[in-house]
């Protein structure tokens, strides 16, 4: 069937879908109530289906709040907040699951670098709650759901975005040899 002679496909549904973490779009859901901006990443992708996505506020974590981390156990990586010892692995891989099965087919994914929920692969991971210093990097917990579910998902973070979006130096361009004075 032609999707034209199809009236239940509508323009949306013909788009390119790409999830954004929804810091990188300017939302107010940071963890310290920051707004960053970074540059362009809506312009980017404004032919596409934009689904923004804050795993730390579609759980009930308030903004600002308090700062969450990675810690190493025997269990595994488990997300955890410092400030009262609160476990938030499971419900962030059970909202990742729900979220994931509302999608369109084939998303790509924009996520947060650095981020204990959202990172590719860079999120520091401490050998125990109270640590100071990380022991190791690791992606995020929302972040490794995609990558069990989604396996062959096409993802990079906004510091790669902005290293491929980067203008080349200008060169001079010489057609032959340079003549001598």
């Amino acid at each position: 069937m032609i999707e034209a002679d199809n009236p239940a496909v509508t323009e949306k549904d013909t788009l390119p879908v790409v999830v954004v973490s929804a810091c990188l779009l300017r939302a107010n859901c940071r963890w310290d109530g920051d707004v960053k901006i970074y540059k362009d990443i809506d312009e980017i992708f404004g032919g596409a289906w934009i689904i923004p996505v804050c795993p730390e506020v579609s759980i009930g974590l308030g903004v600002p709040r308090p700062p969450i981390r990675l810690v190493s156990d025997c269990a595994g990586i488990r997300l955890l907040r410092p400030s009262d010892g609160r476990d938030l692995t499971e419900t962030v891989r059970e909202f990742a699951g729900r979220f994931i099965k509302s999608l369109p087919k084939n998303p790509c994914f924009v996520l947060k670098s650095r981020s204990p929920s959202c990172a590719i692969i860079d999120a520091d991971v401490f050998p125990s709650i109270d640590s100071e210093f990380p022991a190791g990097r690791s992606h995020g917990i929302f972040t490794g759901e995609i990558l069990r579910r989604l396996p062959s998902a096409v993802m990079t973070d906004e510091k790669r975005l902005e290293s491929v979006m980067k203008p080349l130096p200008l060169q001079k361009v010489s057609s032959g040899p340079t003549p001598r004075s």
